[in-house]
C-alpha cells in the first residue's frame, strides 16, 4: 500500500436505477483474488438487457489488473425476465485457481424490477461456480437459491444522517479451510426497529448442493451498517462495521469495529477500532456520503487487515479530518494495532464567514 499504479479503466458501466427508491445509483463492483493471483471482479450492469430495463452481474477478470477479459453476464435469471439484480458481494476460495477456481456471488435482486416502494420485494440470492466463472450453478438451479428475505430502511434516512446507503450494503468470503461461504448482510429487527446485522454459513450438504445455514446477528440492538466479512486461515471469522451511536454538538458519532466468531458465525465478541465524530453534519443532500461504501478487510493467515474511514485526531492530527485508516489484527491479539490515542476528538472547526 505504499504506491501504487494509475488507474486503469475495466468496462464502461449501463446504468439501470433500480425501482423503490433504492439507492443503487452508483454500481460498485466488488472484487478478489484467487491462488494465482488473478483478479475476478463482478458489478451490476444493464447493456445485456433489452432497453436496459433492469441489471445483470457482469463479470470481468484480469491477471495483472491492467488488461482485462471481455464482459460476461452470470446467467442468473434469463434476459428479458424483468428480475433486477444489485449489489453484489464476490467470493473465491483461495486455495483455487484459474479454470478451477470457486467463486460466490451473493446479491440483493427485485423479482420484478417493475414494481413501487409499496411493492417492491427485496430479496438475497446465491449461485457459484467451480469452473472460474464459466458456468454458474447451485443446488441444480443456474440462478442460484434464495439466501435471506430481510426488512431493511436503507433507503431512508442516510445512516447517522451523514452517509448515504449508495452499496456496500452485504458482503461474503469463502472459509479457507473447507469452502463455506460466510455471507453479512443488513437486517432490520422488527422488534425494535434497529438495523442490525446478520450473517449466514452457507455449506456443502454432502449430495453436490449447499444447506444454507440459519440467521444469526453479527451485532446487538444498534444502527450498524457497511459490513466486510473475511475468515481467517484458522476459521476465526471477522466482520467490519460502523455503528451510529448519536450526537455531540450537533455532529454524528460513529464507531469503527470488528467482530470475530471462533463457532462458525453462531456468536460473536466484539472489538471497538475508532469512535469518532463526523467532521460534517447533515448538509441536506440525499446523496451525501462523508464514510463512502467501499471499506474492505482481507485475511491474511491468522490475521485480518482493513482499512476504513475515520477521524484522523485519535492518530495525532490536530483539527477534525476524515482520514483513511489502517488497522492489523491477529485473533490471537487483545488489541488491533495501531491502536487509537484515547483522547477526544475535538469538534470540526466552524466555516469562517464570507
Amino acid at each position: 500500500g505504499t504506491s501504487w499504479s494509475k488507474t486503469n479503466i475495466i468496462a464502461r458501466v449501463g446504468f439501470h436505477q433500480a425501482a423503490g427508491g433504492i439507492r443503487d445509483s452508483i454500481p460498485l463492483p466488488s472484487a478478489e483474488m484467487d491462488a494465482s493471483g488473478k483478479v475476478y471482479a463482478v458489478w451490476q450492469d444493464c447493456h445485456f438487457e433489452p432497453t436496459c430495463n433492469a441489471s445483470d452481474l457482469i463479470l470481468s477478470t484480469s491477471t495483472d489488473g491492467k488488461s482485462w477479459s471481455k464482459l460476461t453476464r452470470i446467467p442468473l435469471d434469463p434476459r428479458g425476465s424483468g428480475v433486477d439484480h444489485f449489489f453484489p458481494g464476490l467470493a473465491v476460495d483461495r486455495s483455487t485457481s484459474g479454470s478451477s477456481a470457486h467463486l460466490a456471488v451473493t446479491f440483493y435482486f427485485y423479482p420484478n424490477a417493475n414494481c413501487t416502494a409499496a411493492t417492491c420485494q427485496l430479496d438475497v440470492g446465491t449461485s457459484t461456480s467451480a469452473d472460474g466463472g464459466a458456468t454458474w450453478i447451485l443446488n441444480g438451479m443456474p440462478g442460484g437459491i434464495i439466501v435471506a428475505n430481510a426488512d431493511s430502511t436503507q433507503p431512508q434516512p442516510k445512516f447517522g444522517t451523514v452517509n448515504a446507503l449508495l452499496g456496500g450494503a452485504d458482503h461474503a468470503a469463502v472459509d479457507p479451510n473447507n469452502g463455506d461461504v460466510y455471507y453479512v448482510y443488513g437486517s432490520r429487527d422488527a422488534g425494535t426497529g434497529n438495523d442490525r446485522l446478520a450473517i449466514r454459513r452457507i455449506f456443502d450438504n454432502g449430495g453436490g448442493g449447499v444447506t444454507v445455514g440459519p440467521e444469526n446477528f453479527v451485532t446487538g440492538q444498534v444502527e450498524a451498517a457497511i459490513p466486510s466479512v473475511a475468515v481467517a486461515s484458522n476459521g476465526i471469522v471477522g466482520v467490519f462495521y460502523y455503528t451510529f451511536d448519536g450526537f455531540s454538538s450537533g455532529f454524528p458519532i460513529f464507531s469503527a469495529h470488528l467482530a470475530q466468531s471462533s463457532d462458525q458465525g453462531v456468536t460473536f465478541s466484539d472489538q471497538m477500532l475508532e469512535t469518532f465524530l463526523s467532521s460534517a453534519a447533515d448538509n441536506g443532500d440525499p446523496r451525501q456520503r462523508v464514510l463512502g461504501d467501499y471499506v474492505q478487510m482481507k485475511a491474511v493467515g491468522t490475521c485480518f487487515y482493513g482499512a476504513f474511514t475515520g477521524n484522523g485526531v485519535p492518530f495525532g492530527r490536530p483539527f477534525s479530518n476524515h482520514d483513511p485508516i489502517f488497522f492489523r489484527a491477529c485473533p490471537a491479539s487483545t488489541r488491533p494495532t495501531p491502536t487509537p490515542r484515547s483522547r477526544p476528538t475535538p469538534a470540526p472547526r466552524p466555516t469562517p464567514p464570507r
